[in-house]
């Protein structure tokens, strides 16, 4: 009796552990095998404990799977490669959620479709532009351009966001999504709406002299618009405790309450977390500071951005303040990590083969005068100068267009050149990428501070990026703004043109 009593309770242990358990199946036929997948999800199931890049998948025969246990009903976003675009999903406890990637590899498109409970949830949250963190700001600019005056604003903006949430208002009442899953979704819906609103509100009124000509809205409209908004969707509060850009959202409050915008509510704590520049920060409750604080640091330890020193410094910051937090031994584990890989020095010249993975250093370079490097590396040879960084979303997007990009130049006796602008302290990730999206030619670690060298040898202010240069054969520049790989056509047009 005693046996069957313990079996019985084992059997339902395990199935309330299994209730628990979230799996994830990415399947794309196309995929290589071994190609990674990154996960941006919770440390330990609690939603607030979000880390940019913690787990990993791998495809194995076209499939990748993930299994992990959550708290409750929350955000994680699988990272895009060469097989898998970004994916913001919501999930529940217990979902089982099946993602087909169809990839046309003559279009470069992928078309996914989802399987799970809320299978039409899911697809309507990929694809709306509300959830598609910055998507946004193009309709909200478009809105207040249009608002005669401020109550008419608000009454836009209120039109605008419930127009964009009504698909997941007709999935709920079809009963094609769960009522867990609609709560969840809406405060998704109003914290990525504040974020548009403080952005494009905030812009406006930085700039209000340049652009008052664009708007019927006065600056004062533009000030009271953001502290309307964010007291209506307050970051601050518990409400929002779970949603994604509760952190982003969080930052922009404390600095309307360092400007004077909104009077604040709560009492000042100062944890010693914070460089001089971000004591607005200490505005925040103590439990969106350690999230704000813990995430920005795992953030630019996993882009590289941030050298070894002082994330070591801010790490000791983050142990001192919160000695007991779940991001404490998550950043000493990425600092070890960081420490120990072995870098390629920055300013490193080398080339690249797919077919072996092979990378052949040829030097180490100081970039002083672009044209300068092009004629001593390539005498004789047109160029085409790829700038880029592991942290630039839409650089990589571009590389789907890699291997119609290389036929062509090779067609056409043109080397490449990938210039990387990632921290010194990233080049491990720039390997990584230069592997995983098959970047045969060569490549220059330039180095963020390639940004000010190339600004001023074009005379600008800003290098912003991805950016495409074509050289010619004598090594001089003639065209510094080439259409993207993506639009392959026209950037062939121009690319034949400048060199006749």
């Amino acid at each position: 009796m005693k046996r069957i009593f313990s079996l019985t309770c084992l059997l339902l242990f395990s199935l309330f552990s299994l209730g628990q358990n979230v799996t994830i199946r990415i399947i794309n036929p196309n995929a290589k095998d071994g190609t990674e997948i990154l996960y941006c999800r919770s440390i330990d199931g609690d939603p607030i404990h979000y880390a940019l890049f913690y787990d990993s998948s791998v495809f194995e025969n076209g499939i990748s799977s993930k299994s992990f246990d959550i708290d409750s009903t929350m955000f994680i976003m699988v990272a895009n490669n060469p097989y898998t675009p970004k994916i913001r999903l919501v999930i529940e406890k217990g979902d089982s959620i099946n993602i087909v990637i169809r990839q046309d590899t003559v279009m470069h498109s992928m078309e996914l479709s989802f399987k799970g409970k809320n299978h039409a949830g899911l697809y309507n949250y990929f694809k709306n532009s509300l959830f598609l963190g910055g998507k946004t700001n193009n309709e909200v600019y478009n809105t207040l351009t249009h608002s005669e005056n401020l109550s008419r604003a608000i009454e836009s903006l209120e039109e605008l966001k419930d127009g964009l949430f009504k698909p997941m208002d007709s999935l709920f009442v079809l009963r094609e999504i769960s009522k867990e899953y609609y709560k969840f979704v809406k405060l998704e819906a109003e914290s990525e709406f504040l974020a548009a609103v403080l952005n494009i509100s905030g812009t406006a009124e930085h700039r209000y002299d340049a652009d008052k000509d664009k708007f019927k809205l006065s600056k004062e409209d533009f000030v009271s618009l953001q502290r309307i908004f964010c007291e209506k969707y307050d970051p601050f509060s518990k409400r929002y405790r779970n949603v994604n850009y509760r952190s982003a959202n969080a930052k922009k409050k404390c600095r309307l309450i360092e400007k004077g915008t909104i009077v604040s509510k709560s009492q000042v704590s100062n944890l010693k977390l914070w460089e001089q520049k971000d004591q607005a920060y200490n505005f925040a409750p103590v439990e969106i500071q350690e999230q704000m604080f813990s995430s920005d640091l795992i953030s630019e330890l996993k882009f590289g951005t941030i050298n070894f020193s002082e994330a070591t410094n801010r790490y000791e910051r983050l142990k001192k303040a919160f000695p007991a937090s779940v991001f404490v031994p998550v950043v000493k584990t990425i600092l070890i990590s960081n420490q120990d890989r072995n870098k390629v020095p920055p300013y490193s010249f080398v080339k690249y083969e797919s077919a072996g993975k092979l990378f052949q250093y040829i030097e180490k370079d100081s970039l002083i005068i672009l044209s300068d490097f092009v004629k001593r590396h390539f005498p004789g040879k047109a160029v085409l100068v790829d700038l880029w960084a592991t942290w630039c979303s839409p650089c990589k997007e571009e590389f789907a267009f890699a291997k119609d990009l290389h036929s062509f130049l090779k067609d056409n006796e043109i080397e490449i050149l990938y210039f990387s602008m990632d921290k010194k302290s990233n080049s491990p990730r720039w390997k990584k990428d230069i592997e995983l999206y098959s970047l045969n030619g060569y490549h220059y670690l330039g180095t963020d501070a390639a940004a000010d060298i190339l600004g001023k040898n074009l005379n600008e202010s800003i290098i912003g990026i991805p950016r495409y240069f074509l050289f010619n054969k004598e090594g001089n520049i003639v065209d510094t703004n080439l259409p993207r790989p993506s639009n392959s056509i026209t950037l062939h047009k121009r690319i034949l043109e400048k060199l006749q």
